[in-house]
């Protein structure tokens, strides 16, 4: 869903998968803390092992992950990750176009839209300074008042540039992507805008945990723990317990806000920790900080599982 938005598999979209993969029953994600200065971190543990109901992005994010042992700090990741990131987000691109949302992998289309500008303005280049003179020449004869080396030169750098950036913009989805693009919006717009009073106690902590991952890709998970929060409330009021998912074993989860707030922040440095490679910022690091969606702010107060 984060590829068919943006035509493009973010960071982001890898960690929602993986935090998606905990909720289906594949990994559990821990808060804990490491270092001197104490600094966030998270443990994943192996729960599962992947199956063949498993798309294959799927399989090669869990094999990653998981390629030094059933249990694995998410810090241990940076700077050795990024081929397997690489080839999850290669994969994400095959699984669009087996879809049929896309005809051509949006990564190949920008690659070959990228080569073909950069060509032209290399083609310029190569005019201006191997034709130039002769080109002059011509120019001085035919009495033109602007050297056609430079007209040659100029056009041909503009069209590049022209290519370049509009080349970025070219991975047309079909028409079944642009209905699934239209149908993701309005499940945002659900997330956003979900009423407490519609959803069950007995169902809240499954919707509240398949949706998450989603939720986070959209930016607006601090949204939809605000609605659970509600709902907790109302719960809680009733005398109804509602118990707090198995997939999640750290930090604040008294809440959905803790929740929604602890997965942001794990979605954030995760997407610094799977790219990163040695020599690199790492991206977002292990500060524990906030997150794309600016994590749980919906849910700081009452309802306790």
């Amino acid at each position: 869903m984060g590829t068919i938005i943006d035509e493009t598999a973010n960071t982001i979209d890898v960690s929602a998968t993986l935090v998606d993969l905990a909720v289906r029953g594949f990994l559990t994600i821990g808060e804990t803390e490491h270092g001197a200065f104490g600094r966030k971190d998270w443990r994943l543990t192996r729960a599962a092992p992947p199956t063949s109901a498993l798309l294959p992005y799927e399989v090669a994010l869990l094999e990653g992950v998981f390629a030094s042992g059933p249990l694995v700090n998410l810090s241990e990741l940076r700077n050795r990750f990024k081929p397997t990131l690489d080839r999850v987000q290669s994969l994400m691109y095959d699984e669009v176009v087996r879809r049929g949302w896309f005809r051509r992998s949006p990564q190949a289309q920008r690659a070959s839209w990228t080569v073909l500008g950069g060509s032209l303005v290399a083609l310029g280049a190569f005019a201006f300074f191997w034709l130039g003179g002769s080109l002059r020449r011509l120019g001085s004869v035919a009495g033109l008042p602007v050297p056609p080396g430079a007209v040659l030169l100029g056009g041909l750098v503009l069209a590049g540039g022209i290519v370049l950036f509009f080349g970025r913009r070219m991975a047309a989805r079909t028409a079944d992507g642009s209905a699934v693009l239209a149908q993701s919006e309005g499940f945002k717009q659900y997330l956003v805008t979900a009423e407490a009073n519609q959803i069950r106690w007995e169902e809240a902590q499954d919707i509240f945990s398949r949706y998450l991952p989603f939720a986070i890709v959209f930016g607006v998970a601090s949204q939809w723990a605000s609605t659970f929060e509600r709902v907790a409330q109302a719960a809680a009021a009733a005398g109804h317990v509602i118990t707090p998912p198995l997939w999640y074993l750290g930090g604040d989860y008294a809440s959905f806000g803790g929740i929604a707030d602890g997965m942001d922040a794990f979605a954030t440095t995760a997407g610094g920790a799977f790219a990163s490679t040695p020599g690199s910022s790492g991206g977002s690091g292990f500060s524990g900080g906030g997150g794309f969606s600016g994590g749980g702010g919906g849910g700081s107060g009452g309802g306790s599982w």
